[in-house]
């Protein structure tokens, strides 16, 4: 890991960009002196500023930067409370100047008062220290000038005298005296000068009063000291002054005082030409309205470098920077990055990260939880500091951690007990209805309500609640929600013994959150510790995150110092660390001291997947006194569902005798859980239940054998019995246990023993595939798909093999597989009237029966009528009589012989039978109309029975028809009365086959009009049909749409004349041949009244006859030609004026004729006639002259087609 660490100091790499245009404008406008640069703490104020004296090297900037760290909010209250405040402003204006003195060369400042420590030269100590030794001499020497001389003069014996001698001459004397006058002068000189630049005397005693030179020690520096203030700045040789985190100290009056000092000091630097500028670097919310404009000549905004929506990418480079970022979970670091803002903190943070992961990582450690830590160190140090000693509001919370699982665990049991007494109540109530409890508690409620004690509305408030207690629990029957109840419960029960182990983050949820962060604690007097300086801290809400989250949790000791190794070894111990960090490692991760390990854990730890390792597991299942360990471990498997690491640890083949059986015991459910699971492959299943059908006891397989799940994977896995040396005798006995029966068997993979076991055992189903399976094994024989439909005769050919007793223990098993498989039945007809007559199932049966390729010889064979019935349904039988009679002894001519018969396409084949039961046989036959036409007569034919007297009056008219045609009815009075009542249809049919008989009978008295009105148009001699007619003489016979000769036409008119036929024979009389026509003629001359009614439709031809036939009186047709004048041309009507005598009428059709018609009625309805069809256009009479005056039509358009004219 390359330890890359991040300076906390400002940088001088910053992009100014348009920043620097602001400070070019400040320095090139004299009047801006207070210049204000804002922005919140770590946005980057003071990297910009270093950025732009990078580039700007011609000023000079001094820094006056005022650290301040914040008191706890008690002991701030306490300084407030008493009046300790009072003198911070005084000790700011102090550090100021300390500050600026400290930064001002001395000898600019030689008349400063303020003493300035500095290191003090050797040689002017020695110079000033022989100076006084000199000035001593010389005064000592001059003022004791004798006791000198007599001291000198006691060396007179000593050579050094020869030196001394010259010290007491006078001349020396004088020396002395010059040398005290001297130094007193020098001495005089520096004393005044330093009392004038320092002021070294601070009190003066006149007569006893002292009098002191200075105010208080509170008083503000800047107003005592204002000359000496405005004289340092005075003498800084700077041309701005930077005043740093002066904002810390929330103090608004300091700027007032620096804003006077900096106008007093220009002013004083003005003569000079010199312009002194103070920069404040402050937070932007400093002033809380806009008096922050009143002080400041400039303010510039920086824009922070970090915030909240940004901290994420910064953090993130420092930790690139690092190496380290992919150590860490992202969503951790975006959590965490969510709540600092602050450049300095981060880049700490980090920091201290590279030093402590380092130092600390021996025994992996998550970089997750150390980076929390971390965290928690660098925004709370001092909580962190009594974390250590195990005091503070994170070590309480560890420390109650018992008290809120205590209330948790009390919760649920709450919840418990309330689902316990609603299923009570289900199970108690009696009632079905919400009305039924009304109905109950009525007079209760009422007698409640009645009464006038002072409890009456606690009674019916009690009441109503019983109600709707028990509404509820009839509610929860309805819906069967008792059982959702019980599910309910054991998962709170699970919940509540997973509690007391929990982790302290697992025990915080949103609705204890609020209490468990506002815990507090006492002191040893009893004292209550709040904890406000956490609590009250902007950063609190992170402080949370990292405790909810559990990144900062039970463990934290391992974060904050070192491991040293004992009888616990490094990996021992990162296995433990990864318990608790919830960070699993490998299932063979190796372990030096199981048993060590096993100390430092707890049972509820092995609810922890993080525990799953061999070594551990193996542990427990030999040590017998493991056995509540073994119950979390199983818990916890049951509820991770994790299959892959009993696999492995199976695979290792370590006692798993034991493994298997303790699996089974406290796991029952695992085979029908991996079962389920789609996510385990074949082979890991299939080792797994070969073990425990290998291992296992009856009662354990009873045990695990949940729904038959189990039975069932066996039974339908093909290559089960693929094992490898296996215990035949354990795995048979458990087969028999769960009464295995495989549905399908890989014998290629089988093993041989074990294989035969089954076959023996009958431990299969009966299927195709496993019948040709056995057949090919055992019988020798491969089926083909030629040989499917034989299967049942190939097996039951050897009797003594197991296969042949097995399927004909299971014959109802063989027919529904056939059936499913749709394969067609050829077995041989014994094997196949073996399986009809046996007890199997009726519909197993008709199935088999359905598959026949082949049709049965002898129905009489069959016990079964109800087979017999399904056999004729599936025509399975030959189509004889035997087989008809047969079926008809026990069931008649009924529907199902019929249908058989209908659709029967072969021809059938007649057998000599019994006489008795064919002659009935034959009659119901007669009479069944249901029979088909063709097989009706096939089977009369075969039977050859002929029928005197014909009765049968349910027959179709076809049969009837059939019957008369093969001349079976005879024609005789009783049978020809039959027909008519019977079948009137068939009636014609029947006297035209016998017609002569007919004829005679019609004789008789038998004739019937109608029959022989129909008759006629049959194709019979003229000569019968009139011997018919002669059979009912004076009888009206209708020849209208009748297609007769006209030689019967004749005779009917002549003799049998329907005068209702006039007007159809007027109508068509044009259709008709000469001879008919004569006869129509004849008629139309004779009844001249049905012409008249007739007219609109006679036919023209014969009105044309009949105008002109003189055998019809004038006046008559002159009424006919008026009733048809719509239905005559122009021409016509001339002609027929002109031959009715309508001479001077007929001229009005003559252009160049005027025509004189008298005025008479008859001419008027001529006239009025022509008028009404357009032949004239109007008349009217002439008075005068006594006729009538006619208006002509010039042309006039015939209605008439052409051959009409």
């Amino acid at each position: 890991m390359n330890n890359t660490f991040q300076k906390l100091t400002p940088t001088d790499k910053v992009d100014l960009l348009v920043y620097e245009d602001a400070f070019k404008y400040i320095f090139e406008n004299d009047d801006i002196k207070n210049v204000a640069i804002s922005g919140p703490y770590s946005a980057g104020k003071s990297s910009l500023l270093e950025s732009y004296k990078k580039n700007c090297k011609d000023k000079k900037f001094l820094h006056i930067s005022l650290a301040h760290f914040r008191v706890e909010p008690e002991k701030e209250k306490s300084i407030e409370e008493n009046g300790e405040d009072k003198n911070i402003e005084a000790v700011l204006e102090g550090k100021i100047l300390n500050q600026l003195i400290q930064q001002i060369d001395a000898n600019n400042i030689p008349q400063t008062n303020f003493h300035v420590k500095r290191k003090v030269s050797a040689f002017k100590c020695f110079g000033a220290a022989l100076l006084i030794v000199v000035f001593a001499v010389c005064f000592l020497a001059t003022a004791k000038f004798a006791t000198f001389s007599s001291w000198i003069e006691e060396f007179h014996n000593y050579n050094i005298y020869n030196f001394l001698k010259y010290l007491i001459d006078p001349i020396a004397r004088f020396v002395y005296a010059v040398g005290v006058v001297g130094i007193s002068i020098f001495g005089i000189f520096e004393l005044i000068k330093t009392q004038k630049n320092k002021g070294i005397f601070r009190k003066l005693s006149v007569q006893g009063n002292e009098i002191e030179i200075f105010s208080d020690a509170e008083d503000s520096y800047f107003d005592k000291y204002l000359n000496e203030v405005l004289y340092l700045f005075e003498n800084t040789n700077a041309d701005v002054i930077v005043f740093e985190d002066i904002d810390r100290f929330d103090i608004g009056t300091v700027f007032e005082r620096l804003h006077e000092v900096n106008r007093l000091a220009n002013a004083r630097m003005k003569k000079d030409g010199k312009t002194l500028r103070f920069f404040y670097l402050l937070r932007d919310d400093i002033f809380i309205n806009k008096d922050r404009t009143k002080f400041f000549d400039f303010i510039m905004p920086v824009i922070p470098v970090v915030d909240s929506s940004n901290a994420f990418n910064k953090l993130k480079s420092y930790l690139e920077e690092g190496n380290v970022y992919n150590l860490f979970d992202e969503r951790f670091l975006r959590g965490i990055s969510l709540y600092i803002d602050d450049l300095r903190i981060l880049k700490n943070i980090c920091n201290e990260f590279m030093i402590y992961f380092k130092k600390l990582n021996k025994i992996e450690l998550s970089p997750n939880k150390m980076m929390g830590i971390i965290v928690y160190k660098n925004i709370f140090p001092r909580d962190f500091s009594e974390l250590q000693l195990n005091k503070g509001f994170v070590w309480t919370l560890f420390s109650k951690k018992n008290m809120f699982i205590e209330e948790e665990i009390k919760a649920v049991t709450e919840e418990i007990e309330s689902y316990e007494h609603q299923i009570e109540l289900c199970e108690k109530e009696h009632l079905n209805s919400n009305d039924e409890v009304d109905l109950a508690y009525s007079q209760k409620l009422s007698a409640a309500r009645n009464t006038y004690y002072s409890r009456r509305e606690q009674e019916v408030q009690k009441i109503q609640d019983e109600i709707r207690e028990r509404k509820q629990a009839i509610e929860d029957k309805k819906n069967n929600r008792v059982a959702e109840f019980h599910k309910i419960i054991q998962n709170l029960k699970t919940k509540r013994d997973q509690l007391s182990e929990s982790a302290l983050c697992e025990i915080i949820t949103r609705d204890n959150i609020d209490v468990i962060f506002h815990t507090t604690d006492t002191d040893e007097l009893g004292k209550e510790i709040c904890f406000n300086d956490v609590k009250g801290n902007e950063y609190f809400d992170l402080l949370k995150y990292l405790l909810r989250n559990g990144y900062i949790d039970e463990s934290y000791n391992d974060y904050m110092s070192f491991f040293y190794d004992n009888s616990l070894t490094v990996n021992d111990k990162m296995f433990l660390r990864s318990i608790t960090d919830r960070k699993a490692k490998k299932y063979d991760y190796p372990i030096d001291n199981v048993a060590l390990v096993f100390s430092n854990l707890n049972p509820v730890d092995f609810t922890q997947e993080e525990t799953k390792n061999f070594a551990l597991f193996y542990e427990i299942l030999n040590n017998t006194g493991r056995s509540n360990y073994l119950e979390k471990f199983v818990s916890q498997l049951k509820s991770s569902d994790c299959f892959d690491f009993l696999y492995q640890y199976l695979e290792t083949g370590k006692n798993t005798d034991e493994y298997i059986n303790k699996l089974a015991t406290g796991w029952p459910e695992f085979v029908s859980v991996i079962l389920k699971n789609e996510k385990y492959t074949e082979q890991q299943i299939h080792q797994f239940c070969v073990c425990f059908v290998s291992y296992l006891s009856n009662e354990m397989m009873a045990e695990i054998n949940l729904d038959s799940c189990l039975l069932n994977y066996i039974s339908n896995t093909a290559s089960f019995l693929d094992i490898e040396n296996p215990d035949v005798e354990s795995i048979v006995r458990n087969f028999e246990m769960l009464n295995v029966k495989f549905v399908g068997i890989n014998p290629q993979q089988a093993d041989t023993e074990l294989l035969r076991q089954v076959y023996i055992h009958n431990m299969y189903v009966i299927n195709l595939q496993n019948i040709k399976m056995w057949l090919q094994l055992y019988y020798m024989i491969s089926i083909i798909p030629e040989t499917e439909g034989k299967i049942l005769s190939i097996v039951f050919n050897k009797e003594e093999e197991p296969l042949s007793r097995y399927v004909k223990e299971n014959l109802d098993g063989y027919l529904e597989i056939i059936a499913n498989e749709d394969i067609p039945n050829s077995d041989d007809e014994d094997v196949v009237l073996y399986v009809l007559n046996e007890e199997v199932e009726i519909e197993h049966k008709q199935s088999y029966i359905e598959r026949m390729t082949y049709k049965l010889s002898e129905l009489n064979k069959i016990d079964s009528v109800e087979l017999r019935i399904d056999i004729v349904k599936l025509r399975k039988m030959i189509f004889s009589l035997d087989n008809l009679l047969s079926y008809y002894r026990d069931n008649g001519l009924d529907g199902v012989l019929i249908e058989f018969i209908n659709n029967n396409e072969e021809v059938l084949v007649y057998n000599e039978t019994e006489s008795e039961l064919l002659g009935k046989f034959w009659q119901d036959i007669l009479s069944c109309n249901d029979l088909t036409d063709e097989k009706y007569l096939e089977i009369l034919d075969a039977i050859g029975y002929e029928c005197d007297v014909f009765t049968e009056a349910e027959l179709s008219v076809s049969k009837v028809d059939s019957l008369i045609g093969r001349k079976w009815i005879l024609m005789n009075e009783e049978n020809l009365i039959f027909i008519r009542q019977t079948y009137p249809e068939a009636t014609i049919k029947y006297a035209q086959t016998y017609l002569s008989e007919y004829i005679e009978l019609s004789s008789n008295g038998l004739a019937d009009v109608n029959e022989i009105s129909e008759m006629l148009e049959l194709p019979i001699e003229d000569q019968k049909k009139i011997e018919l007619l002669n059979t009912i003489p004076g009888e009206s016979v209708s020849v209208v749409n009748k297609n007769i000769s006209s030689q019967v036409f004749r005779y009917i008119i002549e003799n049998n004349y329907d005068s209702s036929d006039s007007p159809a024979l007027f109508e068509d009389y044009s259709r008709y041949d000469n001879e008919v026509k004569k006869c129509i003629l004849k008629i139309a001359l004779s009844d001249f009244a049905a012409i008249k009614t007739a007219h609109e439709k006679v036919d023209f031809n014969l009105l044309d006859l009949i105008l002109r036939s003189d055998e019809i009186a004038m006046a008559s047709r002159k009424e006919l030609m008026l009733l048809v004048m719509d239905r005559i041309s122009q021409i016509r009507c001339k002609e027929y004026l002109t031959i009715l005598g309508f001479d001077e009428i007929a001229k009005i059709f003559e252009s160049n004729r005027r025509p004189k018609i008298s005025i008479t009625p008859e001419n008027r309805k001529i006239l009025e006639a022509m008028k009404n069809n357009h032949f004239i256009q109007d008349y009217n009479e002439d008075a005068e002259r006594e006729v009538f005056k006619v208006t002509r039509i010039e042309e006039r358009e015939n209605s008439l087609p052409s051959h009409l004219l």
